[in-house]
């Protein structure tokens, strides 16, 4: 019989007895050839001998003590390694009054490697997921385009104030330039400086007119 398995699991050696068997007279060999093999497992006379056991097979292998007097006799073999793949297991019957062993079953593991586990989170959450990521992407370049803005905004504002030759130190612009360059001259002061002109020459002329007035002049 093949069976096929998965390396790392358990299976199970199907063995069962044609008839319902005397416990205390029966004896079953689980090896891995019809004689001379390793001891995988032996029921003798009534109880499990594992002082026998071959090492390779310590600790992983059972019977299902239950099932003993049905003549089932089935082995299970856990840990299932590299070892066991291609092995054939016999079942071998005897009792205390034949002791020439009897072939009941013979099984030959194929093994395989275990199938990749499926991914712990079903596909929509990595739906979500990215989803989620690219918004707080957007999310991100948007905050960085308003900060950008922003601080443009108010570094042109502050440069136009730095252009002022008198902001620097709090001196308006006009009040500087009259500081560097002397007083400037406006409308209004030639207007008055052309009147004030026009008054002495009027007087000149008033004061050459009359002796009397010209006469004061000289004497003061």
């Amino acid at each position: 019989m093949l069976v096929n398995a998965t390396l790392g699991t358990c299976v199970l050696l199907q063995c069962i007895l044609p008839h319902h068997p005397t416990l205390p007279n029966t004896r079953v060999y689980w090896q891995t050839k019809p004689s001379d093999g390793k001891a995988v497992h032996l029921y003798f006379d009534g109880k499990e001998d594992l002082d026998h056991q071959d090492p390779l097979y310590r600790n992983r292998t059972a019977l299902d003590l239950s099932q003993l007097a049905a003549g089932n006799f089935s082995l299970r073999l856990c840990h299932l390694t590299e070892q066991d793949n291609n092995t054939s297991f016999y079942c071998l019957h005897a009792t205390t009054a034949n002791r020439s062993p009897t072939k009941i079953s013979q099984v030959t593991l194929q093994l395989q490697e275990p199938k990749d586990s499926e991914p712990p989170w079903p596909w929509w959450t990595w739906v979500i997921l990215v989803l989620a990521i690219f918004l707080f992407v957007l999310l991100a370049l948007g905050i960085f385009y308003l900060v950008r803005r922003w601080r443009r905004s108010g570094t042109g504002h502050i440069g136009h104030i730095d252009n002022d030759p008198g902001a620097a130190n709090g001196i308006p612009t006009g009040v500087a330039n009259e500081l560097a360059n002397g007083p400037v001259k406006r409308r209004g002061d030639d207007s008055s400086a052309a009147l004030v002109d026009n008054k002495e020459a009027v007087d000149l002329e008033m004061v050459a007119g009359d002796p009397l007035l010209e006469d004061r002049s000289q004497d003061g």
